[in-house]
């Protein structure tokens, strides 16, 4: 810990042991909260108090937090006033090329069929279940692809036995992925709100879909709707069979067409240009050193 010049906490699960490093070499110490930690979908009300009981015990030893979005910031400053704190987004790094999708020659489909696509963990919370059954009976020639792993996809795979409008393919690595999106038409994300964290959560793929050019379907969150609001091609739904269904009805090949010229012109944001933020963040807080440790 000679030449450390700074502590950093990635996860609550990490800020015990961070706050002990930091007080003993005495330096300062940040807190990198990967979400809102103390309200993580799945925990049990007596594991959620502990988590709570442990943050805010610690969180007053920290110089400075750093959360994903506006939502989570402001959920933070109610519970702790007076801490530093600051935004970092977890965005994509911007492809440099985004080069020719092979998907629909993968999925044996002409350009045709709108092509409706999501990317990511096949769990139970994601809402995949009633997109599945959205898909049951949809109108016009539409299909659905799901591209990752989980461990869900078992289940997810059973339940879309015998539709041949709902695809499986493997998780591809990162720099391939926004490539493999742009052959499709529509992305979409509509998280189940079992948790606060889920609520307020912005997950990384709504970047993907619109740096690959693509109209998305996204939930109701204020984070996704904040998104919504600035993209130019989106549409939100409840996660319900019915209002996905009609979401996902509601596109057009002429409507995508039509907005291309617009999608293309958004600008959506990339690490390249949000790591700017955790630098200051980190350069602000080695400037400041480290804080008196005091007992309370």
């Amino acid at each position: 810990m000679e030449d450390a010049s700074l502590v950093v906490a990635h996860s609550l699960a990490a800020l015990p042991v961070a706050v002990a490093l930091a007080r003993r070499h005495h330096l300062p110490l940040l807190y990198d909260a990967h979400e809102l930690e103390t309200e993580r979908a799945g925990w049990s009300q007596p594991i959620r108090a502990i988590a709570k009981a442990v943050e805010s015990r610690l969180v007053r030893h920290c110089d400075h937090i750093i959360v994903v979005n506006d939502s989570i910031r402001d959920w933070y400053l109610a519970a702790y006033p007076g801490i530093n704190i600051s935004v970092v987004r977890n965005v994509p790094v911007k492809p440099a090329v985004i080069g020719t999708s092979k998907l629909r020659d993968t999925l044996s489909l002409s350009t045709e069929p709108l092509i409706y696509v999501y990317c990511g963990a096949l769990g139970a919370d994601r809402g995949l279940s009633e997109l599945i059954s959205a898909f049951r009976g949809i109108s016009g020639d539409r299909h659905l692809v799901l591209i990752g792993y989980g461990h869900g996809k078992d289940a997810l795979t059973a339940q879309a036995e015998g539709m041949d409008n709902v695809h499986f393919l493997d998780a591809v690595p990162q720099s391939e992925l926004v490539t493999l999106l742009s052959g499709a038409d529509v992305g979409v994300v509509v998280l189940r709100t079992a948790a606060l964290s889920y609520e307020y959560a912005m997950p990384n793929k709504v970047f993907e879909y619109a740096a690959a050019g693509l109209g998305v379907i996204v939930g109701k969150g204020p984070e996704l709707q904040r998104f919504a609001r600035d993209y130019p091609a989106s549409k939100s739904a409840d996660l319900t069979v019915d209002s996905l269904r009609a979401a996902i009805n509601s596109w057009s090949r002429d409507e995508l067409d039509r907005l291309r010229p617009e999608i293309k012109a958004y600008s959506p944001p990339s690490w390249q240009t949000e790591q700017h933020r955790l630098i200051e963040a980190f350069d602000k807080v080695i400037k400041n050193g480290h804080r008196r440790w005091v007992r309370k």
